[in-house]
């Protein structure tokens, strides 16, 4: 949600190059030398006339010292090994129903070759606004493409994509032969996380634990793992968390808000054993899980049909979805997580 920045370093930088005290900027700017004293040291902020008059008296636009619209961006990678697991149907509908809440602006990103996530928003293949694109026109560190030219708005309001294509097969290889490859995303993505522009930026991450995975990991504050309720689902989970693990080295904030089980079907017995099995996992780890589950529901596959959300989809065919509900409560949760 939005709330007020104070660029309070640049603040202080101005002030020295103006050869002016604290009492100085006071004495012209007409702002109290101890609140000039509290917003310098980043302890406090003030009111936009305040900062106003401080920008005009050190002769810059007032966004270059403040931001009344400034997000505290949240980047989350939605990411597992398998194919299969509902990973794209989780961030389709974990997007827009976050999007719907009060004041919130979301950036999904489709890092999948297989393109389901731009497909599944019947999105516009302009794939001179691809993510591939976005990282293989990034010249060098120094030089990265600007993301803002990549990112389309979706049709639904506050909800916004950087869209794949079919070239991200070779994403792997190409980005090898980078030279600053293991940051590649941080460059490109670190400026629209600073600016603030939106409340989460979520990536559908591709099925390997590559490179292009771990550069999406060092930007990510957390992940979210689904798990199908199933004997290959839960199988092999060992390496998809040792992945994580190496990434919460290289990015210290990063961590697992959660696993979240998909495609849960409680009138079979196999499906209580899967989940005994998942539980027994965790806790050898001690991670948690979402207390919501996705249940299977064939309204999920028909909505992926007709390109739209799970809620746009049964609202319009007047459906009802068991998984409708989930998905809110997850976006809920989701919320309450990140900003906890």
């Amino acid at each position: 949600m939005a709330s007020a920045k104070i660029y309070y370093d640049k603040i202080k930088k101005l002030r020295n190059e103006f050869d002016f005290t604290q009492a100085d900027l006071e004495h012209f700017s007409g702002v109290n030398v101890n609140i000039i004293k509290q917003v310098e040291s980043g302890r406090s902020g003030t009111s936009k006339e305040n900062m106003i008059a401080i920008a005009k008296t050190l002769k810059v636009p007032l966004d270059e010292i403040y931001n009344d619209n400034y997000r505290d961006t949240k980047v989350i990678s939605v990411i597992n090994s398998k194919g299969g697991c509902g990973k794209t149907s989780i961030v389709q509908n974990l997007s827009f129903e976050l999007s719907l809440m009060k004041d919130l602006k979301i950036l999904i990103v489709d890092s999948d070759l297989q393109c389901n996530l731009t497909n599944s928003f019947s999105m516009k293949f302009d794939v001179e606004k691809s993510i591939y694109k976005a990282i293989m026109y990034s010249h060098d560190e120094f030089n990265p493409s600007n993301i803002y030219d990549y990112i389309t708005k979706t049709e639904y309001d506050n909800l916004d994509m950087v869209i794949s294509d079919y070239e991200m097969a070779t994403i792997e290889l190409d980005m090898a032969t980078k030279s600053y490859r293991e940051t590649l995303l941080n460059t490109l993505f670190s400026p629209l996380i600073e600016d603030g522009k939106y409340d989460y930026i979520i990536f559908d991450c591709n099925p390997m634990l590559g490179l292009l995975n771990q550069n999406i990991a060092l930007i990510s504050d957390y992940v979210i793992v689904p798990v199908e309720l199933s004997p290959f689902g839960i199988s092999g989970l060992s390496v998809l968390f040792k992945f994580i693990k190496k990434s919460m080295r290289n990015n210290p904030k990063l961590s697992i808000m959660g696993i979240l089980k998909t495609k849960v079907d409680k009138r079979y017995a196999m499906t209580k054993q899967a989940d005994a099995g998942l539980i027994k996992q965790l806790a050898t780890r001690k991670l948690n899980m979402f207390n919501t589950y996705v249940p299977t529901d064939s309204n999920i596959e028909k909505c992926q049909w007709e390109a739209k959300p799970l809620r746009v989809y049964v609202s319009e065919n007047n459906k009802y979805s068991r998984a409708n509900k989930s998905f809110y409560d997850i976006a809920k949760e989701v919320h309450a997580n990140a900003r906890s």
